[in-house]
């Protein structure tokens, strides 16, 4: 029956499968009943794990779950990856225990159950937040489906690979300023290492996504609206970390400079110019009696360009160059080769004698 059920899920359009997963959720509703905050999310085959960290943020580690053994059976596992341990009762608006009541009230003798209960906890309590990281994908570009974007806010993924950063640099109790937190992936992951974050964001949309995916997923940071080339202010941290951004800077040297000044360990991630990408010719930028190879692009204006309208690839060798003149050691954590944007992309540690 299981099987039958995921590969009818697999075959089937989304608008199809809310249908599908509404009837086994509600069999006795009428035709035109629906919930608008939980219809859509209930789609998404990462329940049990979005359930569970909202039960382990709660001090619970377990529960009954009430509803449809057929589909719940589907959320235990998620439940066990965040350490809850849930019990399945065949359920159907009957008499209450203390749990979870796994299916959708919309009527008022649903809600007169409810309010007889005791002990109960609601979908809609529970995976309000990650419903509102389902809504922001309405209205903004992410970068990977909504299934990704929970695994990664949860910290069951890491994008970069942190988990390289951490074992050269062990992220816990540190202190970490970051550059472009972009959809909040990389604020997670740094957070979900315990690393203290704070992320400074120059796009809305941006900064409105890490804020969504870091409270559905019980972590914090904090998020700082400004232009990143003004981040010196800031203080002094144990790591900085500048992932896919250095290259969208109009100034580069003055931000280069910015992260030296903040911390004693930098993280540069981003695309570096070959030869062959972008397809266009070298340029030079001097800096303290220094020459540097670069490509120059022109931004684009969605949410993964910078906010001004030029920026820079610098040669991968020169850009560690730049840190090796300024005492630092580097490490490089890994070097590929794609082949858009820019021939390189590059991310190395630099940490000063």
């Amino acid at each position: 029956m299981l099987r039958k059920i995921a590969r009818r899920i697999t075959h089937h359009s989304p608008a199809e499968n809310v249908r599908y997963l509404r009837a086994r959720l509600l069999p006795s509703k009428p035709d035109n009943a629906r919930n608008d905050m939980l219809d859509e999310l209930l789609t998404s085959g990462r329940i049990g794990h979005m359930l569970g960290r909202a039960l382990k943020l709660r001090g619970i580690r377990e529960t009954s779950l009430m509803g449809d053994p057929l589909v719940l059976s589907g959320w235990i596992a998620g439940l066990a990856d965040e350490g809850i341990t849930a019990h399945i009762r065949d359920w159907d608006w009957g008499d209450t225990v203390p749990g979870v009541i796994a299916r959708i009230p919309t009527s008022n003798e649903h809600w007169e159950t409810i309010a007889k209960g005791d002990g109960l906890m609601l979908l809609s309590e529970l995976l309000g937040p990650f419903a509102v990281i389902q809504y922001l994908r309405s209205k903004f570009d992410y970068f990977v489906p909504m299934d990704n974007s929970i695994d990664l806010y949860l910290g069951y993924e890491y994008w970069p690979p942190l988990q390289v950063l951490n074992e050269e640099f062990p992220l816990k109790a540190k202190s970490v300023i970051e550059f472009g937190p972009f959809d909040g992936y990389q604020t997670a992951g740094l957070s979900s290492l315990g690393a203290d974050v704070t992320a400074i964001e120059a796009r809305a949309e941006n900064a409105i996504k890490t804020q969504a995916g870091l409270a559905a997923a019980g972590l914090n940071a904090r998020i700082i609206m400004d232009d990143f080339h003004n981040a010196a202010k800031y203080g002094r941290f144990d790591l900085a970390f500048a992932h896919g951004v250095y290259y969208h800077s109009v100034a580069p040297f003055v931000f280069l400079q910015n992260l030296i000044s903040l911390s004693d360990n930098i993280l540069i991630g981003g695309f570096c110019a070959t030869d062959e990408l972008p397809i266009s010719g070298w340029n030079t930028l001097k800096h303290k009696g220094e020459t540097y190879r670069v490509k120059q692009y022109f931004e684009g204006t969605s949410y993964t360009a910078g906010i001004n309208s030029i920026g820079y690839f610098f040669h991968g060798d020169d850009l560690m160059m730049f840190f090796d003149k300024q005492g630092f050691d580097i490490t490089v954590i890994s070097d590929e080769r794609p082949k858009v944007t820019a021939g390189r992309f590059l991310r190395f540690l630099a940490r000063r004698h």
